[in-house]
Order: structure tokens, then C-alpha cells, then sequence
């Protein structure tokens, strides 16, 4: 959101005089009022002004082009806490030498299937994104990124159908691998703003520590705050233990509906594709989507990307498998037993 105009001649002449000590009077009532004006533009919650924001993006029919979206303050588009809210999360795998062509068509399949209100997107290169946003589903979806501009070599992305009022990208300090923080508060139709994050923490399993303040970073921005808050990506976490770093106001999605199941999310043992990859064996479940559970009351969550593409069975969407999840925004406080 970018910084509302300065108040105008008409206004700072009106206000009182009482000599020199006025000065100082003056330009604080003035900052106040500015400042005033900042927090009725985000609805009363926002991240520090020093945080990095960036714009969100649209499609425009007219000249076929993605552009730059302006924030609505009317409603069109937003989300209602009245229905049913669906949120993806996918490692989509960068790899050109693993039939891209047919992985990300089966990518661009399953998302427009699943029809998500949400999407959360790790793993994501400038061609991947030519690719995706080239797909018919695609326009109806604002976007962090139109063409790899925000990206090093690769990174996350979401894509959300109600208008995002504000982006931020936060660098993660910790990482040695170019790794960021992304969130954006999504517009909702009452109540406080859905916010919602994506991440791809730190990948080595000697790399704790790093994880460990990038789940802290996470959970900072996220203080900001108070309620509604969801999200997801890859952990990469090494052992279970890695999610005590987490902030207690938040609840892992698939430990409070399935928690008899693993739900892995990198198998060599069920993907074909990644076993042939990989030089190792793992069956774990890295994907991860967070909630806080006293706003946010969960209805369901699957894995998706678990079928192959081809008869043969060697192809997959990717070497990850993703997970949507269904959701509802609680105008209430959810109590722990119904989260």
C-alpha cells in the first residue's frame, strides 16, 4: 500500500498557533493524521512501514497484459467468512530435464480442477510462471508475480481470486540460499483481513538452525496480527520436533484432522519420479499448511499430485505431492476442541 498524499495547504494552515512551540505541535498532529489515514487504508492491521512490500498483479482482457492491480476498498471479489474457503499449497519442482511440458500442464489440471480460493506456490522459476499464468484458469486469479521479477533464481509465489490489499517480501536473514518470507492480507467481505503466507524454508537436513529462524521470521510478521492467519509451504524439516518453533496460536492443518496418517508429502516410496531423482530414500511429510485456530475452523484437507500422468506411471506433476485444505473464518473465537 503505498503512503496516502500529504494533507494539504488548506489543512495545515488551520491548524492553531501558539508560537514557536507550535511547530512541533503542528507537524505531529499532522504525522497523526497521516498516520490515521495509513491504518483506515489497511483496515487497522498492518506490517511495520519498513517492511519490503511489493505490488500484486491482474489480468487485464483488454490489453491481454497482467497489470498492476489497485487496492479495493468496495468489496468486489472478496472473500466471505460465510462460505467455504479453499487453500492450495504445492512445491511445483523447477526441473527442466523431467518433462516440464507435461508436468506443468497436469500442475495447471490440478489447480483449475480444485478451483482454490488460495494458492501458495514454491519452487517457481520465470518460465514456470510464462507457463502457469499462459493457462485459462490463470486470469481470474490476482498474482504476486507476473513474470519472475521478484524471484533469484527461483521462489514462491501465491495467487489469490479476491483482490490482495497488501504484499510484502520479507528476506529470510538466515538463508544462505536466497530463501524469502511472502504474505498478503486478501480482502474479506467482514471482519478483520484473511492474512496468508508462503515459504520454502532452508533444504539441507544439517540446516536446523536457519529453519528455525525462518519459522520464527514467520511467526513475527505474522504477530502483526491478531487473528485469521494461514499458511503453507515447504518445512524441509529434518524431524517432527522442528515444528516447536512455531508460535502456539498456530495449529498444523493435518495433525488436527488426520492425525493418525502421515501424509507424506516427498516419498520415494510412493512417486516413481522421485525416486529416480533422488540418491537417497525419504517419506516424509515436508508440505505443511498452519493455521491459527482460534480465527480460522478447518473442514478438510487432502494430498494432491499423487496420480502419474502417463500409462506407464513415470511421470508425476511433480517431486513433491501438494495439499489443499478447506476452511472457514470464524467470526467467534474457535476453542481448541474445535479447531
Amino acid at each position: 500500500v503505498s503512503s496516502p498524499p500529504p494533507p494539504s495547504r488548506s489543512f495545515r494552515s488551520s491548524l492553531p498557533s501558539f508560537g514557536p512551540a507550535s511547530v512541533h505541535i503542528r507537524s505531529s498532529l499532522v504525522w497523526f493524521c497521516v498516520m490515521m489515514g495509513v491504518s483506515a487504508l489497511t483496515g487497522g492491521e498492518t506490517w511495520p512501514r519498513r517492511t519490503p512490500r511489493i505490488p500484486s498483479w491482474c489480468y487485464d482482457p483488454e490489453s491481454k497484459k497482467w497489470i498492476a492491480a489497485k487496492a479495493r476498498q468496495d468489496g468486489k471479489n472478496a472473500l466471505s467468512p460465510d462460505k467455504p474457503i479453499k487453500i492450495l499449497t504445492y512445491n511445483i519442482w523447477f526441473s527442466k530435464h523431467h518433462n516440464p511440458d507435461l508436468r506443468f500442464k497436469g500442475i495447471g489440471e490440478i489447480i483449475s480442477n480444485e478451483d482454490p480460493d488460495v494458492i501458495f506456490l514454491q519452487e517457481v522459476e520465470n518460465w514456470i510462471i510464462e507457463i502457469l499464468l499462459g493457462q485459462a484458469w490463470a486470469k481470474s486469479y490476482h498474482v504476486t508475480d507476473p513474470d519472475g521479477r521478484t524471484l533469484n533464481r527461483y521462489g514462491v509465489m501465491i495467487l489469490s481470486k479476491a483482490p490482495m490489499k497488501e504484499v510484502i517480501l520479507q528476506d529470510f536473514k538466515s538463508s544462505v540460499l536466497g530463501r524469502k518470507m511472502l504474505m498478503a492480507r486478501v480482502a474479506v467481505t467482514s471482519g478483520p483481513p484473511l492474512v496468508v503466507g508462503t515459504f520454502h524454508l532452508e533444504s539441507f537436513p544439517n540446516q536446523k538452525s536457519q529453519r528455525n529462524a525462518q519459522v520464527k521470521t514467520l511467526c513475527g510478521l505474522a504477530s502483526h496480527f491478531s487473528s485469521r492467519i494461514i499458511c503453507g509451504g515447504d518445512t524441509n524439516f529434518a524431524a517432527d520436533s522442528e515444528k516447536d518453533a512455531l508460535d502456539d496460536r498456530f495449529s498444523d492443518v493435518w495433525e488436527a484432522l488426520r492425525p493418525k496418517e502421515l501424509g507424506a508429502t516427498f516419498s520415494t516410496e510412493e512417486n516413481p519420479m522421485t525416486k529416480e531423482a533422488c540418491d537417497f530414500t525419504a517419506h516424509a511429510r515436508i508440505d505443511r499448511l498452519w493455521y491459527t485456530h482460534g480465527s480460522v475452523k478447518v473442514s478438510s484437507i487432502e494430498r494432491i499430485g499423487t496420480k502419474s500422468l502417463d500409462d506407464n506411471g513415470k511421470w508425476f506433476p511433480s517431486d513433491h505431492f501438494g495439499l489443499v485444505m478447506k476452511c472457514s473464518l470464524a467470526s467467534k473465537p474457535v476453542s481448541a476442541e474445535g479447531k
